[in-house]
């Protein structure tokens, strides 16, 4: 399979060299899954455009020689290039490669890389790079002030008489014109400066183009802004706009409607200027400088087929081009779902397509396909015109999916289905998959719900995550918006079928940490977004609130690309850039919208499957985790404190153990202390507990023979003096007295309790119930069947929650997760499986309240024959954004409610709990159990008003990943 290649054009696009995937070349293995082409340019000065790649080893420079491609140079992480030491990883601070340019005056381009330190640019030598200029944060540049941390770079052009090279940079502060070359400043001005008739905020303007508008050989800047758009040119040494037009202004029929899409700048019609080619609802237009402002000289409305095009502007993104075909008019790259096309303006205004091809055809060694990525423009084969360096991702194809019978088991071992499933390996195949699928498709991750939210009755085809694990880090630099570069540095992109425990590792090798977590690190990414997962950081919303954008995967394979309106990370601008290049599907929808953003946050699948979201990850950190036992009174005062800030920890967990109301209480903070982490534990195992408290094993017999003989020894006395003064009642009281005996009997014998190995943890979940259940029943005319329930229960508490104090990194504080060099997989036994889990949300101030009803209700159904162990947990977070999100309160309390599947007491039980959490309206979490009907809550706080129609809306009538589950509940539309 290809990976790599150029396309020229001829009579159409045609293939003028392809290297195989994950094939060397000279001393660079290429591989697209994990390199990134970061930008092109002629380094060498020979008039040929070379191609710098960089991947998690180093960075690397490619060029096409006439014969093949060649990698003249190559160099790992941290190689010094003069006194710059280069890595080229995502870690925060760490270099940057924002353009390749010719910005000191070189007859050759060089590269410019910027870090939390500086920047340099680097250029090509006989023997590698070298750095021709270096400047660290805090260098004067003439006025300007580098600080990389919060400078933004929007490009370059040639300003002024002399036409030196300068960058366009903004801060805070204003806007700057500065040249590497003479090291200094050309030009700056703080925001809220009168630029001509255009007042400039940094705040609210953007950046749209830098280029040649009005022919003389230097270039202006195309800006936008709140009150409209204009065009700035540097005039005796000052930045004033030759052009301003209000929003709503008529530009020669192109009607100034908002910001606009500003795509691309060229030499259309063979002008001998930049014209500025404009995509909208209505079509594309070209608009030029002219003395009287911006005007439109062409235009094709939407609907319009251009030789055999159908112009559809809001969806075909187009890309500069430059002249590919040699007779002066600049061209330009259409794409969209359905193939790409070349088209170009001519001197009579009219729009022409050169030609188009469809995805899937052989461009004579190369195979088009949508998610070809278009890595750069210029002359790489020598043969005198423009090019195309074109990239395919990854190996995956569109081939017909393949769906396998296969028996899905959730963790709980509640739910089991046999479905066919297809297993997708990247994006490429998911979408097929979706397409593919006439059912009713669940998605799965780890399958950690106890709930049928991924899996039901209803589900027909299960597509399984667990192959999307990648890091893309290859898409972050191509689409994050300039003024979100603060927060870039801390900017992962994943796709979201990754496990948790995975993920931390992955995190922590970059020194970063998501900045909250849940106890469990077995799920999939997915999984725990798409259910509400949460921590128990008092003052932090939950994990779904790390995300900054969502890849979304909807009915018909149809892909959304989905962030909120406040603080979003991208711009269309960029993203339909992107879909021009093929870094994202051409036919991809972007929405920037808070509505759409925290409904598809937590959806239950419902809205599709997510294939990837960029998460807003912190600088790694460590936490100092302490566990005492309290009583519940004094876990009580731990919730008030929350009320005052000064009192309030980091995370506050509390485990209560109904049977005498002791509690273990957790705090954790952050810390700079040397990591302490425990030892790993040689403790006993449940099983072995359940034996040593004489539940089962040989230890059951002395416990089960001193009760009965106690026993029997007792009522034969009470049975004699009945007999003489009541004889019926004597009857009664022998029938009686059989049932515990019965019951020991089936211990002894049927249970074979004595001969159970406490290590085979198959056989002990397999009695321990039952056992539970009879030892409970006996202990109901017998004091000891309970007191030895309660013990085991005690002693659980001891080994899941010992009092400590230790201090690691957060991930593994948080999980229990080892180093990043063992297995991090969470592997349970069958008898955790045994625990059922109910979870529900209050506000932190209703919280002691809610548990004091649980614990009443316990300590009732507790004096019955039926056996019931229960165990409860707290934890508190902050508000979350998601829609359907569990934390509805500023201070949420969730409230998890164990139980031990199999007990006679639980019905009844659950009964009770169900009623309390009607009374309180409780917040039921999506991925534990709960009564459908308690979704009540959610349907009458109005949060379906604003979840509903964003799922319809994804749905588009298809009804695919609507679930029973969802339905039952009253959640669909």
């Amino acid at each position: 399979m290809t990976a790599i290649g150029v396309i020229g054009f001829d009579s159409g696009l045609v293939s003028r060299a392809v290297h195989p995937h994950r094939a060397w070349i000279d001393g660079w293995n290429f591989d697209p899954a994990g390199q990134h082409i970061r930008g092109v340019g002629d380094l060498s000065g020979d008039g040929r455009a070379e191609a710098v790649v960089t991947s998690d080893w180093g960075i690397g420079v490619l060029h096409h020689d006439g014969r093949g491609f060649r990698c003249p140079f190559g160099a790992p992480r941290d190689t010094m290039f003069g006194r710059w030491r280069y890595d080229a990883t995502n870690r925060p601070g760490r270099d940057r490669i924002v353009a390749i340019g010719n910005f000191t005056g070189s007859a050759h381009h060089e590269v410019l890389v910027w870090s939390d330190i500086g920047l340099t640019t680097l250029a090509r030598t006989a023997t590698g790079l070298a750095p021709s200029r270096l400047h660290l944060n805090g260098t004067r540049l003439g006025g300007w002030v580098l600080s990389t941390l919060d400078n933004r770079y929007h490009g370059s052009g040639r300003f002024g008489a002399d036409g030196r090279e300068a960058m366009v940079l903004t801060s805070p502060w204003g806007i700057g014109l500065v040249s590497l070359q003479e090291g200094t400043s050309i030009f700056m001005a703080p925001t809220g400066s009168r630029l001509g008739d255009w007042t400039f905020r940094t705040d609210s303007d953007r950046i749209r183009l830098i280029a040649d508008l009005d022919g003389d050989g230097q270039d202006e800047i195309l800006i936008s802004g709140r009150t409209g758009i204009a065009v700035l040119k540097l005039v005796d040494g000052a930045l004033v706009s030759v052009a301003a037009h209000r929003t709503g202004a008529n530009l020669s029929g192109y009607v100034l409607e908002g910001p606009g899409d500003f795509a691309v700048a060229d030499r259309f019609r063979g002008a001998t200027a930049d014209e500025i080619l404009v995509s909208d609802h209505r079509g594309l237009h070209v608009l030029a400088l002219t003395g009287g402002g911006l005007a439109r000289r062409a235009f094709t409305p939407n609907g319009t087929r251009v030789d055999g095009w159908v112009v559809d502007a809001l969806h075909n993104p187009v890309l500069a081009a430059g002249d590919l075909a040699a007779d002066t008019p600049a061209d330009f790259v259409i794409r969209s779902g359905w193939g790409i096309g070349v088209m170009s303006v001519g001197a009579d205004n009219r729009f022409r397509c050169r030609r188009l091809h469809p995805y899937g055809a052989d461009l004579g060694g190369w195979r088009l396909d949508s998610s070809d990525v278009i890595a750069g423009v210029g002359r790489f084969t020598g043969g005198g015109r423009n090019e195309l360096l074109v990239v395919k991702p990854s190996a995956g194809s569109a081939a017909t999916p393949r769906f396998t019978a296969t028996t899905f088991v959730n963790w709980h071992r509640n739910i089991g289905r046999t479905v066919p499933t297809v297993r997708p390996g990247n994006l490429t195949e998911l979408v097929g998959a979706v397409r593919a699928i006439r059912t009713r498709a669940g998605v799965t991750g780890s399958g950690w719900s106890y709930t049928e939210c991924a899996v039901g009755d209803d589900t027909g085809t299960v597509i399984d995550t667990s192959g999307l694990t990648a890091t893309l880090g290859g898409l972050l630099p191509d689409i994050v918006d300039d003024r979100a570069a603060t927060a870039g540095s801390r900017l992962v992109h994943v796709e979201a079928g990754i496990k948790l425990f995975d993920l931390n590792c992955r995190l922590d090798r970059l020194g970063l940490a998501l900045p909250t977590l849940g106890g469990s690190r077995g799920q999939s990414l997915a999984g725990v977004l798409g259910t509400g997962v949460h921590g128990a950081d008092v003052s932090l919303p939950p994990i779904a609130d790390a995300v900054r954008a969502i890849h979304l995967v909807a009915p018909g394979g149809q892909q959304w690309w989905i962030e909120p309106a406040s603080g979003s990370l991208t711009t269309k601008d960029v993203l339909d850039r992107a879909r021009a290049r093929g870094v994202l599907d051409p036919s991809i929808k972007n929405v920037y919208d808070d509505q759409w953003f925290n409904a598809a946050l937590v959806a239950m699948g419902c809205a599709g499957v997510i294939y990837s979201v960029v998460l807003e990850c912190r600088p790694a950190f460590r936490l100092r985790s302490t566990t005492t036992a309290e009583s519940w009174s004094q876990a009580q005062r731990r919730i008030q404190d929350l009320a005052f800030p000064d009192r309030c920890p980091r995370f506050l967990e509390i485990n209560v153990n109904p049977s005498d109301t002791s509690c273990r209480v957790t705090v954790r903070d952050e810390t700079t202390a040397a990591v302490r982490m425990p030892a790993a534990s040689a403790g006993l195992s449940t099983g072995e507990i359940a034996a040593v408290v004489g539940l089962l094993g040989p230890g059951a017999l002395g416990v089960l023979f001193a009760a009965i003989g106690d026993y029997v020894a007792r009522t034969t006395a009470e049975i004699t003096v009945l007999s003489l003064v009541a004889p019926p009642l004597a009857v009664r009281k022998t029938i009686e007295a059989l049932q515990p005996v019965e019951d020991a009997h089936r211990l002894l014998i049927e249970l074979n309790l004595a001969a159970v190995d406490p290590h085979d943890s198959r056989r002990v979940a397999d009695v321990l119930p039952t056992a539970i259940n009879l030892l409970w029943a006996i202990g109901a005319f017998i004091a000891p069947g309970r007191v030895l329930v309660d013990l085991f229960q005690s002693r659980e508490t001891d080994r899941v929650r010992p009092v400590r104090t230790f201090v690691g990194n957060s991930f593994r504080v948080s999980t229990d997760q080892p180093g990043c060099g063992q297995d991090g997989a969470q592997n349970h036994d069958e008898i955790e499986r045994l625990i059922e889990s109910f979870e529900y949300a209050v506000a932190a101030s209703r919280a002691v309240a809610f548990v004091d009803r649980l614990l009443a209700v316990i300590r009732e159904r507790r004096g019955g024959p039926d056996a019931l162990v229960v165990n409860l947990n707290l934890r508190f977070t902050g508000r979350t954004r998601a829609t359907l999100g569990m934390q509805k309160f500023d201070q949420t309390c969730h409230v998890e409610i164990y139980t031990f599947r199999g007990l006679r007491g639980n019905a009844a039980f659950k009964e009770r709990l169900h009623e309390i959490v009607r009374d309180f309206d409780a917040v039921p979490h999506w991925g534990q159990l709960h009564a459908p009907a308690e979704a009540r809550v959610v349907r009458e706080d109005r949060s379906l008003g604003r979840w509903q129609p964003v799922i319809r809306a994804l749905s588009d009538g298809n009804e695919m990943f609507w679930s029973d589950f969802a339905r039952t509940r009253g959640l669909l539309p």
